[in-house]
């Protein structure tokens, strides 16, 4: 994937020309609100709007206070390129929303950095720019997950390693009753906000259970890594989801490791 440029506007900017580009534009809106008319339709942006303008389509910008946006352009797009239809991409514009972590307009902000930087950083940026845009491959082939339902699976992503994780408190922050938001993101997510920091527990601990040997950790180890005091209430939930024990659980579900082949026999073969 080509990257062709790289920049931002100013927050003074208030209007952007109509304009063409030969190449796809992603224009990532960081702060301010207003409209942009991309082709024969109207599209609202405020902080997080990321717009994907096909090649062509005439498009422009304008705020009643000012803007500032990070864009760049490039040749193709992962998802553009699965579409059914070719002349619906060069018809309508692509607009997703970063995530409440704003993971796109990080990956952007450190590409700018970069740019600006040195000009040897070319391979790390184009190394960001391609994962800036398998990321927006994942979020246009998800279901449109609630901003709410989606800030909560943040915090609880970031937080289920702690052993004293309030789960709670987390469905608070959102600023509706907790018993509002556990069946908002049930509805959303398929399971309760405890079970889903479950499965974010049990996971992780098959992870560090299947690299045991390597990272020399014990049951116990494993256990507290993943959030749990008490290794003894780790191996029963362990069990419970999986079947079986921690201990078990390499030797059932990991291949074992072929051994190196015997040197005098390599030898034979003139290796």
């Amino acid at each position: 994937m080509a990257l062709y440029s790289l920049g931002t506007s100013h927050i003074s900017l208030k209007h952007c020309e109509l304009h063409t580009h030969d190449s796809w534009e992603i224009v990532l809106n960081v702060k301010g609100t207003g409209t942009a008319l991309v082709g024969e339709k109207n599209y609202a942006f405020s902080p997080g709007t990321i717009m994907c303008i096909p090649p062509e389509l005439p498009h422009m910008k304008t705020s009643e206070n000012g803007f500032y946006d990070i864009y760049f352009h490039t040749d193709t797009l992962f998802f553009a390129m699965q579409s059914p239809s070719p002349s619906l991409q060069k018809a309508f514009p692509f607009i997703l929303q970063d995530d409440t972590e704003q993971s796109f307009q990080s990956l952007l902000s450190i590409m700018l950095r970069l740019h600006y930087q040195a000009p040897d950083h070319e391979a790390v940026i184009l190394s960001l720019h391609n994962a800036a845009l398998q990321l927006l491959n994942l979020w246009a082939a998800r279901d449109f997950i609630d901003p709410i339902v989606e800030y909560i699976q943040a915090r609880l992503i970031s937080s289920f390693t702690d052993p004293e994780i309030n789960i709670t408190s987390i469905l608070l922050e959102s600023g509706y009753s907790k018993d509002y938001i556990r069946r908002k993101f049930y509805r959303e997510m398929g399971v309760t906000p405890n079970e889903y920091v479950t499965n974010l527990r049990i996971n992780y601990a098959k992870q560090l259970l299947s690299q045991k040997k390597v990272l020399k950790l014990s049951v116990a180890d494993v256990s507290a890594m993943c959030g749990y005091y008490d290794s003894g209430y780790f191996s029963r939930i362990f069990r419970k989801s999986t079947g079986v024990s921690p201990q078990n659980y390499v030797e059932v579900t990991v291949p074992a490791q072929r051994p190196l082949p015997d040197k005098s026999r390599l030898q034979e073969f003139g290796r």
